[in-house]
């Protein structure tokens, strides 16, 4: 999974949809994992054509 480090903290992040897509990001609450977005939600985005980054 990639992750990026920002400000000494590690922040794991999935991408999904065409790379040259508009891009959609979803942002969860402090203490809550990317994971928390339904996965058909994901899904749907990417589906209609977005870039979805989670």
């Amino acid at each position: 999974m990639p992750k990026v480090r920002a400000n000494g903290v590690e922040l794991f992040f999935e991408e999904r949809g065409d790379a040259s897509a508009p891009a959609v990001l979803l942002i969860m609450g402090l203490g809550t994992q990317m994971i928390a977005w339904p996965e058909p939600f994901v899904q749907g985005l990417a589906d209609a054509g977005f870039r979805v980054i989670r």
